[in-house]
This record gives structure tokens, C-alpha cells and sequence, in this order.
């Protein structure tokens, strides 16, 4: 491995959030690659992430290698005002210059100008390529979640369970019914695994409870829930004391119908079976994972997880078949070996 000292631009300033501890810095600290500081002048290259203007970075490094590690979609957008507004926001955050393009258009920019671009999904990948030839699908490391084997529940438990940000929880929106049926025929429980409080917009302004932002589509699911602050040992804890796990996305939006898989196998290494919205990647895990767990609406959720519930065998292949999957296609070997050949390529 030759790349030792790196300039590492991250989403936050203490490399605290998953972009960052899940993914470079994780890396990084397995190679043991020294994090260099700004005015270092011997420099392997330039790792940066969405929150980069790379027009900036290139005029201060000319002559560095930059690699561009793009988690989100950002190359497509709901609307075109979501877009601007996007750009107009990240401009006044100081995330990116003056600019009168819209946020789509920065990025597709920055993977010009980016050496290598990292995204992390084969369904991104084939967006990126029209900026970028040389360019290297990784996902997150998710060695932070304790693989657990699968766990019998009583028959009589319908836990269901949910991680994630607050910002995806109203994906549940259109699956309500779903959960209205299942108070009916069982007592059913959701068990949410979130952020208390959290920023409505670009992770900043306007600073609310999630319940509170929520109320209304928690209301209309008609079941229990509990929901606990986001921590590894909340995550744990509710994971075990869970039949099933769901994975809800919005498909209707451009932007969160591409995002990757990340979640769907942190179910599986939690020893949960998992069903999920129909996005593209978790088709195409589902499908090489040889399992039908993939949900488009109301309907075909509450048929899923009555069957999932009902069955003890039924869970137990789901945990079996997902980490399988996680041991031929996620696995620690894999990630690093992504990440050397990532970073040799620009060097």
C-alpha cells in the first residue's frame, strides 16, 4: 500500500457521523494512513466528501490527486426547485462557492474534476460514469454492529424494528394500512431506533422532536411504539427484542429510490430478517440472495411480515440467506481491497 499520508475533507468536523466513521476514517485506521493537515505539503492525495467544493480544493491543489467519496444520489433531484434551493443552501453554509447552478450540477462538476470518484451503489455507479470514468462503487463498513445469530421469538411476539435517520422516517407514510391491519389481527410493536431531536433542513436549521414532526403518521399506523435514541446499544437492544426488521423507502423520489443497500445488511449482521421497499438495490441483493422479501405496497407488506411473524423457519432462512450474502459480498477483506484500489488508481 502506498498511499500514507492523506488530506481527509469529512461530512463533520469530528469525523463523528457514519459518512465518516463508517466509511474513510474506518479505512483509514486499518491501514494506518496519517491523516495529514492542511498545510502539509507532501501529500499522497485528497480524500472529499459531498459537503466539498472541489473547485476550491483544486485551486489550492493543483497537482494532487483528489479522490471524491459521493454517498448520496446527488446527481439526480426530485424538482428542479429542491435542486436549486439545495445549492442556494449549501452556499450559504459555506459547503460550496457562489455558484448559479443547482446542486445536481455541482456535483456532476466535482466528479469532472475529481481524480476518482467513490459512490455507493452499482445503480449510482452508472450515473457517475457520464462524469467520470474511473470510478469505484465501496460500501459503508459496518463492523460498529455486533453480527449477531438469529434469535427464536415466541410466536405471540410482533415486534417489528426500524433504524435509521429521522429524516427517513416519514417513508412509512404509505404503508400504514399495513400496520392497521396488524393491530388488528395481532398486538403488534414498532420499535424505532432514531434520533430524538435533529435538524428539519441540511442537518442545521430549525431544530425539532422527531415524535413531534412525525405525530401524524405515527398516529395513523394504529400500532404501539417505542422509540429510542439512536446508539449502538440502543440499536442492539431494540434488534434483540425484535421479531422483524423493515426497511420503508419513499421510491417516489429520484433521490432515495438510488440509495444503496447499507441499511438492509445491517439488518442481516443484527440477525434480524428483514423486508424492504422494492428500491433497485435491495432488488438486486434480494435477488442474488435467492429471497422474496422486497414490499410495493400496503398489501404486499402486511402479506410479508404475517408470513415473516407466523414462521419461525421462514426467519430463519431470511437471516441464513442475508448472511451468506454479507460473507461472499460485505465483508472486511472487501472493503479494505475497495478502498487500496480505489486510492492507488490516482496515484
Amino acid at each position: 500500500m502506498r498511499v500514507k499520508n492523506v488530506l481527509y475533507l469529512g461530512l463533520s468536523p469530528a469525523w463523528s457521523v457514519a459518512g465518516d466513521r463508517r466509511r474513510f476514517i474506518y479505512y483509514a485506521k486499518h491501514r494506518k494512513i496519517n491523516f495529514a493537515k492542511p498545510d502539509d505539503k507532501m501529500l499522497d492525495c485528497i480524500v472529499v466528501t459531498e459537503n466539498t467544493d472541489l473547485r476550491k480544493v483544486r485551486s489550492i491543489y493543483p497537482d494532487t490527486p483528489i479522490v471524491y467519496d459521493l454517498v448520496d444520489a446527488y446527481l439526480v433531484a426530485d424538482n428542479y426547485l429542491n435542486d436549486q434551493v439545495r445549492s442556494l443552501a449549501k452556499i450559504s453554509t459555506g459547503r460550496i462557492g457562489p455558484t448559479f447552478l443547482p446542486y445536481t450540477k455541482v456535483v456532476a462538476r466535482n466528479c469532472r474534476i475529481a481524480n476518482a470518484v467513490i459512490c455507493s451503489s452499482l445503480e449510482q455507479e452508472k450515473l457517475v460514469r457520464a462524469f467520470n470514468a474511473n470510478v469505484h462503487v465501496i460500501l459503508d463498513s459496518h463492523d460498529e454492529f455486533q453480527l449477531m445469530d438469529f434469535r427464536n421469538k415466541k410466536s405471540s411476539s410482533s415486534s417489528i424494528f426500524w433504524e435509521g435517520s429521522p429524516y427517513t422516517l416519514p417513508a412509512f407514510g404509505p404503508y400504514t394500512e399495513a400496520f392497521h391491519k396488524l393491530k388488528l389481527e395481532r398486538d403488534a410493536t414498532i420499535n424505532f431506533v432514531t434520533d430524538e431531536y435533529y435538524s428539519k433542513y441540511l442537518g442545521r436549521f430549525i431544530r425539532t422532536k422527531t415524535t413531534r414532526t412525525n405525530r401524524k403518521m405515527l398516529r395513523r399506523l394504529a400500532c404501539e411504539y417505542r422509540l429510542l435514541p439512536w446508539s449502538l446499544k440502543n440499536v442492539l437492544k431494540a434488534a434483540e427484542n425484535s421479531s422483524v426488521g423493515i426497511i420503508p423507502v419513499n421510491v417516489k423520489s429520484s433521490f432515495q429510490k438510488l440509495k444503496p443497500e447499507n441499511r438492509l445488511l445491517i439488518m442481516w449482521r443484527l440477525g434480524l430478517p428483514a423486508l424492504v421497499s422494492a428500491t433497485p438495490s435491495h432488488l438486486r441483493v434480494s435477488s442474488t440472495a435467492k429471497l422474496q422479501n422486497t414490499f410495493t405496497d400496503s398489501e404486499s407488506l402486511h402479506t410479508l411480515l404475517s408470513h415473516l411473524l407466523d414462521s419461525e423457519e421462514k426467519r430463519e432462512e431470511n437471516v441464513r440467506a442475508g448472511q451468506l450474502y454479507l460473507s461472499e459480498y460485505h465483508n472486511l477483506d472487501l472493503f479494505l481491497t475497495s478502498w487500496d484500489t480505489a486510492l492507488e488508481s490516482v496515484i
